[in-house]
């Protein structure tokens, strides 16, 4: 019976073809024992071509799917919001588990734009490209692989972001499209909401938008300081925090001043304070020289600092001008070469520093 169906089925299509559009194959999935941890919570995962994949749609609800404008949006991936979850297989290591095709789908990841694949009509997207290795990339996404456990660990800086020193702006600019909000905080209830007044003549009509905040940034001891906002926009999505002024006012009145410290403590406090990882380091007896890169709202920026042992210390990126739209920079080619006690790098010429003097100059071809 089950042949005469099958044979019926093919002389159907025989005669009626159907169009279909054929994916471009992109690879094969693995099974895998490597355990994939986002912001604290274990999900299943996958081998894709030597890194650990997740499927959006298996890990979290928290998305948004436009067929018309072919996205899939991801703005929220918070441990509330994620299905924990073991090894999607049981199967040995290596096996194939399927294939992945190439989509036309994007998927947007806090706005920004991540390499992914169609996975049996989901999403799949590698937690690689969702962070940096031990650094913090434009997402605000940092991994750290531990190959004695074999586990990947994906955190995102905004649930734990480090305050800005500026107030709450209570009137806002939105975007490029004249929109303009207002935030409320609602005490004691731990949210805020960003009323948006959109124009005229985008709507038609006045009218007023309210968007509830994505993500609390808090301190160290769990207090919500302030909120990020996904706010749409003719353009897409603006991204920007708002902060609660009183809230701001009152840790500063709690602030403990700051005291004498050694090279060791102001290292560690600049590492704290700006969310900073280690990139390259050299120590003497006389100083130490740190290469670092930390998070910013606008994306990744790295430091370059020197401590004396007197806890002395100068950060030499400050001294350099701003090639980016909102300040972060990145260098290329640094050198740290202690026999010379000297730093090498480029920025938007070659530069040197001597770790000796303090003094940083332009190299020249000469």
């Amino acid at each position: 019976m089950k042949q005469r169906l099958m044979a019926f089925l093919a002389a159907i299509l025989l005669v009626c073809p159907v169009p279909v559009q054929a994916a471009n194959r992109a690879g094969q999935i693995y099974a895998t024992d490597i355990r994939a941890y986002i912001n604290g919570v274990e999900v299943p995962s996958y081998n894709i071509g030597g890194k650990t994949a997740v499927v959006v749609e298996d890990i979290t609800g928290a998305y948004r799917y436009d067929n018309d404008a072919r996205t899939l949006t991801l703005n929220n991936l918070s441990p509330d919001n994620l299905r924990p979850g073991s090894n999607a297989s049981d199967a040995p290591v290596g096996t194939v588990e399927g294939a992945i095709y190439e989509t036309d789908i994007r998927l947007l990841v806090y706005g920004v734009e991540v390499p992914s694949y169609n996975l049996g009509g989901k999403t799949a997207v590698a937690l690689e490209d969702l962070g940096a290795d031990q650094a913090f990339n434009e997402l605000g996404g940092r991994y750290q692989w531990n190959e004695e456990d074999r586990i990947i660990s994906l955190d995102f800086l905004y649930p734990n972001a480090t305050l800005p020193d500026r107030p709450l702006q209570t009137e806002i600019r939105l975007a490029d499209d004249l929109s303009k909000g207002t935030v409320s905080f609602a005490p004691g209830e731990g949210s805020a909401v960003l009323t948006v007044l959109w124009p005229e003549w985008i709507t038609g009509k006045v009218e007023e938008t309210k968007v509830s905040a994505v993500i609390p940034l808090t301190t160290a001891d769990g207090t919500a300081m302030g909120y990020y906002f996904l706010h749409p926009s003719s353009d897409g999505q603006v991204e920007f925090p708002c902060f609660n002024s009183d809230a701001l006012a009152k840790a500063a009145d709690q602030a403990v001043p700051p005291q004498p410290q050694d090279r060791n403590t102001v290292i560690q406090t600049f590492l704290d304070s700006h969310m900073a990882t280690v990139i390259d380091r050299m120590d003497t007896p006389e100083y130490s020289f740190l290469y670092l890169s930390g998070p910013t709202f606008h994306g990744a920026t790295q430091y370059l600092l020197l401590v004396r042992s007197d806890g002395s210390s100068h950060l030499y990126d400050a001294d350099l001008p701003n090639v980016s739209l909102y300040g972060q920079k990145s260098f290329r080619d640094v050198k740290l070469d202690p026999t010379a006690g000297q730093v090498t790098f480029h920025y938007d010429v070659d530069y040197c520093i001597d770790c000796t003097t303090g003094e940083m100059t332009k190299q020249t071809n000469e």
